[in-house]
């Protein structure tokens, strides 16, 4: 079974529209900037990608959560560990029932990134990367990634297969 996330359900979790986050057009990989092609064109954890991009861990910023016994939902922001900057802003929704039971207590505590979560948890994962997107920032998105530019930047869409079911849907976005 493939199941793919979809950007607008993901958004509207936490926003009235699409609008409030960004203006978003699909491009394939080849349309990306080498920066970003190098962060977001992969079935790899962001964690990592940002990680090993900025040459220092990543700390989790929850902007938004909201959950029940099905699944639960966060807006993030992730940031350098070693200077505070906002490195990508995301969206993921977990569904509960695809993940071990030892993965929820640390996820829900908010002291790490899930992709480092599911690392340590040792949990068989997939990523899969769905769709790249190219994204004109809503001034709300700009503030949250300290971002001053008028200048596109890019994301993802992907989904986390846990043990083969389809665990966690993301929205991913680089700054």
């Amino acid at each position: 079974m493939i199941v793919l996330p979809d950007l607008e359900q993901l958004v509207l979790l936490f926003h009235a529209s699409l609008a409030e986050v960004g203006e978003f057009r699909e491009v394939t990989a080849v349309d990306l900037p080498a920066k970003y092609h190098r962060l977001l064109a992969h079935d790899h954890h962001m964690t990592v990608a940002m990680e090993t991009f900025h040459q220092t861990p990543v700390n989790l910023q929850v902007v938004h959560e909201l959950g029940d016994n099905a699944s639960y939902a966060r807006e993030i922001v992730l940031r350098r560990a070693t200077d505070g900057v906002p490195v990508q802003y995301g969206i993921v929704r977990i569904h509960w029932e695809f993940l071990p039971l030892s993965a929820r207590g640390p996820i829900e505590a908010q002291a790490a990134p899930l992709g480092r979560i599911l690392i340590e948890q040792d949990v068989l994962r997939q990523v899969r990367l769905s769709q790249l997107w190219a994204i004109r920032p809503s001034l709300w998105l700009q503030e949250q990634l300290e971002y001053a530019s008028g200048t596109e930047i890019f994301g993802r869409t992907a989904m986390i297969h846990c043990d083969g079911s389809p665990a966690v849907e993301l929205l991913e976005i680089a700054s």
